[in-house]
């Protein structure tokens, strides 16, 4: 007899696809393991404050304009700036300073007394504004002329021309070099390491001021102005490279006249002149527009607190602020 092969096919293997339950239990143990809760990713806009009235918006238009402020009080300052450089935006830019020199002490000298060298010490810090590879004159000194328009004891004196005339001083240079033995201005660069420079000044000033001292006008600070009103810092004519910062509160800064006795030579005595004692002094910063590359000068404000819109300036807008500090800055727009 033979058996029937119903029996045998009965023994073979369910498909996956025959047990729907393991699939189910598998999607939903698959489900489970990979669940996270959602995390605060971004920032969401907030609803509108009703108390400050401010809303979001995913436009902006800016509207800004370049403003003239030259009333910039700059005799309040503990700096001075001397120089010149063309800036590309701004246009020739140039800084002169006025100081009052002060006595540290009475000065009169012995009538035997014998003059050896008068020299000016100006402290500088590392501030620069245009191009320090470039020469220029550092820097020329010049004599203030007229006692009754010099540097005021009683108004402030501003940055510009136009609100503070300023002094009158003499077109003939102070400086004075003992190589080449005439008054020309030391040539050299602004490094940004020069922290002070010694300037020799005109023998003829030195035997003037020991000869006043000798017969007692110099022993007040009222004196000392009346013969000698103050100094005025410039750079040369021809100078186009750097503007530098110095110190007026310096007690380094000054002018010192060196003298002798007759019968002690070797004795070196001296006066000090200080920028720190004579606590007077401004300086003033002009630009000569015409010069400006990128932005024709007649786009820039021509008086005091004029608005020009930065449509005209080639979208830039220009910022003339505290000279002591940054001359100029540019943003764009």
């Amino acid at each position: 007899m033979q058996r029937s092969s119903s029996s045998a096919g009965s023994c073979q293997p369910r498909r996956w696809y025959q047990w729907p339950w393991v699939l189910l239990l598998a999607l939903g143990l698959l489900a489970t393991g990979c669940s996270q809760d959602v995390s605060n990713i971004g920032v969401g806009l907030p609803t509108a404050n009703s108390n400050t009235g401010a809303y979001l918006v995913d436009t902006l238009t800016i509207r800004s304009s370049t403003v003239l402020r030259d009333s910039v009080v700059t005799s309040n300052t503990n700096s001075l700036l001397v120089g010149r450089y063309t800036d590309p935006q701004l246009g020739a830019i140039t800084a002169k300073s006025f100081v009052r020199l002060g006595l540290t002490s009475s000065f009169i000298p012995d009538p035997t007394a014998v003059y050896d060298s008068l020299t000016l010490v100006l402290t500088l810090d590392n501030y620069r504004y245009g191009d320090t590879t470039k020469t220029q004159s550092l820097v020329e000194v010049h004599r203030l002329t007229d006692p009754n328009n010099a540097i005021s004891a009683t108004k402030v004196s501003f940055a510009s021309p136009r609100l503070t005339p300023p002094p009158t001083y003499s077109p003939t240079l102070l400086n004075y070099d003992t190589i080449q033995h005439k008054n020309v201005a030391p040539i050299a660069r602004a490094r940004p390491m020069l922290t002070s420079l010694r300037l020799h000044l005109d023998n003829n000033l030195g035997r003037q001021l020991l000869a006043a001292g000798q017969r007692g006008q110099l022993s007040t600070q009222d004196a000392l102005d009346s013969y000698l009103p103050g100094i005025a810092l410039t750079p040369a004519p021809t100078d186009d490279a750097t503007i530098i910062r110095l110190s007026a509160t310096s007690n380094g800064a000054g002018m010192t006249l060196y003298y002798h006795l007759p019968t002690d030579p070797t004795t070196v005595l001296s006066t000090f002149f200080s920028f720190a004692a004579g606590n007077r002094h401004f300086y003033q910063v002009t630009a000569d527009r015409s010069t400006a590359g990128a932005t024709s000068s007649s786009n820039f404000p021509q008086m005091s607190l004029q608005a020009v819109a930065a449509a005209r300036t080639g979208q830039q807008t220009f910022v003339e602020g505290r000279w002591a500090y940054k001359p100029g800055s540019i943003s764009r727009i």
